[in-house]
This record gives structure tokens, sequence and C-alpha cells, in this order.
């Protein structure tokens, strides 16, 4: 009867370390999977964000930069920006005209960016 109690004590106890060596690998296999989703759809986000950085830059390097270089040649006047005697504009004045000037460029910026979705974002 001794013998009998062992043997049964030995099958529960190799039960429950193969029930639970089975559970662990259930685990990580669930975790591994997940990690490998997670890299997936990291990657695909890198790859959406590369083509908008690409469409960016090209937007950036082409019209955007055509509308602002026309924006800086506006300036009119003894100086480009500002107004005032002497050799040099006030500083005044060229801060008054350099707002202007910020606010015409995002103003440009937003009207090409924005209708596909992107923003140019100025500290203010």
């Amino acid at each position: 009867m001794r013998n009998g109690g062992y043997a049964l004590l030995m099958a529960l106890g190799l039960a429950l370390t193969v029930g639970l060596a089975a559970a662990l690998m259930a685990v990580r296999m669930a975790q591994e999977a997940d990690q490998s989703r997670l890299e997936a759809e990291a990657a695909l986000a890198r790859v959406n964000l590369d083509g908008q950085h690409n469409e960016l830059l090209l937007l950036l390097s082409g019209e955007l930069r055509e509308a602002l270089r026309g924006l800086i040649a506006g300036g009119s006047g003894r100086f480009a920006f500002g107004d005032g005697g002497g050799e040099a504009p006030s500083q005044s004045s060229v801060a008054r005209d350099m707002e202007g000037l910020r606010l015409q460029m995002q103003a440009v910026a937003d009207g090409l960016l924005c209708s596909r979705g992107m923003r140019l974002m100025t500290q203010d």
C-alpha cells in the first residue's frame, strides 16, 4: 500500500510538472507572437512614415521653397525688412516685418501641406 501512495504522488507530481511546463511554453509562444505582431506594425509604421517623409521633402524642396522665396523677395523699400534712416533699419520695424513674414509663410505652408495631412508647426 505504501508503494502505491508513492506512485500516486509521483504521478501527480509528474502531471503537475508537465502541466506547468506546457502552460509556460504556451505563455511564451503567445508573448513571441505578440512581439512579432508589434514588430510588424512598427515596420509598417516606419514605411508609412518614410513615404510621408519623402513627400514632405519633395514639397519643401519644390513648391513650398519657391512660394517662400517669392514672399522673401517681396520686400520693398530701402531695406528688405524694416524701415528707418541711416545704415540699418530700426529693430522694432524689422521685428514687425519678420512677424508678418512668419505668418505669411505659415499660411503658405498650411495651404500646401494641410490638404495632404501634414503640418509644419512653429514655436511661438
